[in-house]
């Protein structure tokens, strides 16, 4: 308790109730400069690693941002050492707005070019290696990018569903029923739909405090790989599986459909030993 009031007494005891993420911050980096085998000085180059991460986490696929809003983010490339000095949160507060206005905007997208029939017609390629793309400059072409992505997967289920046709076909299989190319692809873009509104739930459950997490762990990264933040939530599960203690019956879940299912049963736990509760 003295040495907490200590710690809290030192960043003072206002600002943790008000920007708890600035105490965490200083102690974090604190900690890292104190006990890690190879200290960084909070400088330009640190900055610049940290932004190019941070970057990479925020918008992996290239899908979310345009090449403007990179822009507006670069402005602080060589600023993060500055803002977590003087505890300014402008590039962070920037990057939350961003990729929060971008996530609801590719919804929309995403509902609009699946409700109707795609063009199969088209001579177009398609990069699905994300680390050989480029931010897209405009809207539309970045909309384009989106319309090729969606129609890829389309395409994918698309012959799926043709070649279990097909296989049946072939085995004089009766129980597959043979359907149009036009029936199978509206239950493709269906298909595709679904697992798309799915995303998108996850992507707008991601909180604050994950975003934060995510920006904290691009500033760690930047001392090795392998040193990590955890939040609160990511803390005790790691502890939980460390030292095999589990609180509650011991099932994971996970929902699917607006349904919650069991995913995974842990080692050990009173669901385990209960045996009666399994996975699915």
């Amino acid at each position: 308790l003295i040495s907490s009031i200590l710690v809290l007494t030192s960043f003072g005891l206002v600002r943790y109730v008000f920007d708890k993420n600035d105490v965490i911050l200083e102690m974090l980096l604190g900690n890292l400069n104190q006990f890690h085998y190879s200290p960084l000085k909070l400088d330009d180059t640190f900055s610049e690693k940290a932004f190019d991460i941070y970057l990479r986490r925020l918008d992996y696929s290239k899908k979310f941002m345009l090449q403007s809003d990179v822009d507006a983010l670069s402005k602080y490339r060589k600023e993060i050492d500055n803002q977590l000095l003087e505890q300014k949160h402008d590039f962070y507060n920037l990057s939350l707005e961003l990729i929060a206005k971008r996530i609801a905007e590719k919804e929309d997208w995403s509902k609009e070019i699946l409700s109707k029939p795609l063009n199969y017609t088209l001579d177009e390629e398609y990069e699905t290696d994300w680390k050989k793309t480029k931010w897209s400059q405009t809207e539309a072409e970045l909309k384009n990018e989106w319309q090729k992505m969606l129609k890829y997967q389309v395409l994918a289920s698309l012959d799926e569903s043709l070649n279990k046709q097909e296989t049946a076909l072939e085995k004089k299989d009766t129980t597959v029923k043979q359907l149009s190319f036009d029936t199978l692809e509206i239950q493709a873009r269906r298909k595709i739909l679904k697992g798309n509104t799915d995303y998108f739930k996850r992507l707008k459950r991601i909180s604050t405090k994950d975003r934060f997490s995510d920006y904290a762990n691009a500033l760690t990264s930047v001392f090795d790989q392998h040193t990590e933040y955890f939040a609160p939530k990511e803390k005790k599960r790691f502890d939980q599986n460390m030292s095999g203690q589990f609180e509650g019956i011991g099932a994971r879940l996970m929902q699917k459909d607006g349904v919650l299912r069991v995913s995974e049963i842990i080692v050990g736990s009173p669901s385990y030993k209960q045996g009666e509760l399994k996975a699915g």
